[in-house]
């Protein structure tokens, strides 16, 4: 959270450098990983994070910190929107006119008990934004569940997943070399005519 302006912000960003730098001398990308804000935000530091929407604000501004301190004019670093994904779900549900905060609410759904971790709704919707973002494929073509997810709940997920990634993709930030493709892929993934992956 750059917006401390704390030492562990410094350190953060310095280890963000310094992973990115292992990477790139193993001829690899770097993929930020965003997560998501608390689900009520965060007691322990409510004048900066008083909500989940705080927070996320927050944590989407320093991931793309991140990529422009990591990012070079031959070499892009990709942020896999997690983060967002949960933003969007949030949106949506007070757009509708639902509390997203309500336990039955598929945002609520998203969280552990302890509100901050992911419970299985939320991992199935980061390992599906996290697909799309290194592949290119829509994810929802996935048809794969674990059991305790509902066809319903799988379809609403990976729409989400589609959304963040390709339908309403960040606005990824322009370098000093102007702007920089959002992900490794140019195009999103075409399957053959024929079907054949």
């Amino acid at each position: 959270f750059h917006a401390a302006n704390s030492p562990l912000w410094t350190e953060s960003l310095e280890a963000a450098v310094a992973l990115d730098d292992l990477a790139e001398a193993a001829q690899s990308d770097t993929v930020f990983f965003m997560t998501w804000g608390r689900r009520d935000g965060d007691a322990q530091n409510g004048e900066l994070y008083p909500d989940f929407l705080s927070m996320q604000i927050y944590l989407d501004q320093g991931y793309h910190l991140y990529a422009q301190e990591t990012a070079s004019s031959d070499r892009i670093t990709t942020i896999s929107p997690a983060g967002r994904a949960f933003q969007a779900l949030f949106e949506d549900e007070i757009a509708k006119g639902d509390d997203p905060l309500a336990p039955s609410s598929l945002f609520h759904m998203l969280y552990a008990g302890d509100g901050s971790h992911p419970s299985l709704h939320g991992t199935y919707l980061s390992a599906a934004v996290l697909y799309a973002t290194l592949t290119g494929r829509d994810p929802t073509l996935l048809s794969s569940k674990p059991d305790p997810l509902s066809t319903l709940d799988r379809d609403a997920l990976l729409a989400l997943a589609k959304k963040v990634v390709f339908d309403d993709p960040y606005d990824h930030f322009t370098s000093i070399w102007g702007p920089l493709p959002r992900y490794p892929w140019v195009e999103p993934y075409q399957s053959p005519p024929n079907g054949i992956i």
